[in-house]
C-alpha cells in the first residue's frame, strides 16, 4: 500500500510538472522580430515575399484545403501582422493538460499520438481565428505552401517564425490573389 501511494504522489508530481512547463509555455509572448524592436514600426518593403505565381491544376486543387495563406480586403500590413500574431498565440497555446492518476496514461498517449494531435489543433485553432477576422483563404501548390506556412505549434526556430510571419502579413495586406479563392 505504501508503495502504490509512493507512486501516485510521483505520478502526481510528474503531471503538475508538466502542466506547469506547459501553461507557462503557451503564455509566452511572441518575441518581437529584430525589425519591430525599436521603433515599432516595419516597412512592410523591406518584407521579401516568394513569387506565388502558379497554374492551377486539378491535382492542386484539391490540396488547397491543406494548402493555404489569408487575405483581407482593405487590411494595412500593420493589422495583418497584429492579428496573425493574435491567432498565432491561441494556436500556439495548445497544452497537455494532465490530472490525478490519468496522467501517466495522458502521457503515454501523448508520447504515441499527441504531436500530430496538437498539430492539426493547432492549424483548426489558427483557421477560426482569421476566419473570425474576416479573412479569406487561398489555396496554394505544396511547394509553394512551403516557402511561407508557419509551423503548427510552438516547435522550430523563433527567428525562421517570425520571418514567415512578416511575409505572411504582407501577403495578408497585399493585393488580392487571382486564384485559389477558398472563402472565409
Amino acid at each position: 500500500m505504501m508503495r502504490r501511494g509512493a507512486l501516485t504522489v510521483r505520478a502526481m508530481a510528474l503531471g503538475l510538472s508538466l502542466a506547469t512547463v506547459a501553461a507557462a509555455r503557451a503564455e509566452q509572448a511572441s518575441p518581437s522580430p529584430p525589425e519591430l524592436q525599436g521603433s515599432g514600426i516595419i516597412d512592410p518593403a523591406s518584407v521579401s515575399v516568394p513569387d506565388l505565381t502558379f497554374v492551377p491544376t486539378r491535382d492542386i486543387e484539391r490540396s488547397y484545403d491543406q494548402h493555404f495563406y489569408y487575405h483581407r480586403e482593405h487590411t494595412d500590413f500593420a493589422t495583418a501582422y497584429a492579428d496573425l500574431r493574435e491567432c498565432d498565440a491561441y494556436a500556439r497555446g495548445i497544452s497537455l493538460r494532465l490530472t490525478g492518476l490519468g496522467g501517466v496514461t495522458g502521457l503515454v498517449t501523448d508520447a504515441i499520438v499527441g504531436g500530430g494531435q496538437r498539430r492539426d489543433i493547432s492549424r483548426r485553432n489558427m483557421r477560426v481565428c482569421m476566419r473570425f477576422k474576416e479573412y479569406r483563404r487561398y489555396g496554394l501548390p505544396e511547394a509553394l505552401w512551403k516557402r511561407i506556412a508557419l509551423p503548427p505549434g510552438s516547435g522550430g526556430d523563433e527567428a525562421e517564425r517570425q520571418r514567415l510571419m512578416l511575409i505572411d502579413a504582407k501577403l495578408a495586406s497585399g493585393s488580392r490573389p487571382k486564384v485559389g479563392d477558398l472563402g472565409l
